[in-house]
């Protein structure tokens, strides 16, 4: 009897993996169901993408305008490791790229970061969701135990976003199986030298973020460094972006919190862009922003397109942060 009962817990636990074409189609629209106030407020239309057909093994969201939509994908949802819970967070992942007011992608705020979409996936979201559909799972010793420490949840819905918080890291293990974090009871607490707007952050990191969430705590220094505040600009719609191609040296690097900033002198080439011309004098003697990981070196040469957005100058925009 006594081995029936702790099968019995594990299976509770772990739940049955991946999920059928039924919960896929349905799992979304709830989800958008009971976000609908908050989707609301963020004045953008959210549609689904739903391709239960399609072998593509992840996950997405675009904007074009004020019209967002989420792209979901059978070959995700049929992962050994997927579980309902772990897919309602996933969408709600996607839908804060397009709805969250936190930390957005640089400097265009077009979406909200990788980060930020996770923390807002259990702090916000998914706490809406579970309050309608709970997980009827059973928690963990660890996780019943930090829900008393620190959330002010009430017990079931806490566990319930800790137990989808752990399916999670599982899935992000699968999909990124170079980066191991093993024990679901261990947080990232490292700081990082810069905050993480353009960037996916580590698996540690990214499943700290789900339980900061999910325990009503602040974002986790592994991604967000101390320096950086919350933009209260907005995504400006049919932007027009001076922009020129250019080679030429590194000089006056300096690292910064969100990346890096550099100046460029001996110019070999520059080329301006048709539509929206960025001329020479426009860059003479000022900084160009980095935002993410900065690969430059002092001194060496550097190729790539310079964007002036609202009087400041970047380099090497995404296209579809535009």
């Amino acid at each position: 009897m006594k081995k029936i009962l702790i099968i019995l817990l594990l299976i509770s636990n772990t739940a049955l993996a991946s999920i059928d074409e039924v919960e896929f189609q349905q799992i979304p629209k709830n989800v958008l169901e009971v976000m609908t106030s908050e989707i609301s407020d963020s004045g953008l239309s959210i549609s689904l993408n739903l391709n239960w057909e399609s072998n593509t093994t992840n996950a997405g969201a675009n904007r074009s305008d004020n019209t967002g939509v989420i792209n979901l994908y059978g070959g995700y949802a049929r992962l050994n490791v997927v579980t309902k819970e772990s897919f309602a967070l996933t969408i709600c992942h996607e839908l804060g790229h397009l709805i969250s007011k936190g930390y957005k992608v640089m400097p265009t705020l077009k979406y909200a970061a990788e980060s930020e979409a996770d923390y807002f996936a259990t702090s916000i979201c998914l706490r809406k969701y579970f309050q309608k559909f709970p997980t009827n799972r059973i928690a963990t010793d660890w996780q019943r135990d930090k829900c008393k420490e620190t959330s002010p949840s009430t017990l079931s819905l806490c566990t319930d976003l800790l137990i989808a918080s752990r399916d999670t890291l599982k899935v992000d293990q699968e999909l990124t199986p170079r980066e191991k974090w093993e024990d679901y009871t261990k947080l990232d607490t490292t700081q990082t030298e810069r905050t993480l707007f353009n960037d996916y952050s580590k698996v540690s990191c990214r499943y700290t973020s789900y339980v900061h969430g999910a325990l009503s705590l602040s974002r986790p220094s592994c991604w967000l460094h101390p320096d950086s505040k919350i933009s209260r600009d907005v995504y400006e719609l049919d932007y027009e972006y001076p922009e020129a191609m250019f080679v030429g040296e590194v000089k006056s690097l300096e690292n910064t919190n969100f990346g890096c900033r550099f100046k460029i002198k001996n110019v070999s080439y520059f080329n301006e862009s048709r539509l929206f011309p960025l001329d020479m004098n426009d860059i003479s003697g000022e900084f160009i922003n980095v935002f993410g990981k900065c690969r430059l070196l002092e001194g060496e040469e550097a190729s790539g397109t310079i964007s002036k957005y609202k009087s400041n100058l970047y380099y090497n925009l995404e296209s579809r942060d535009k």
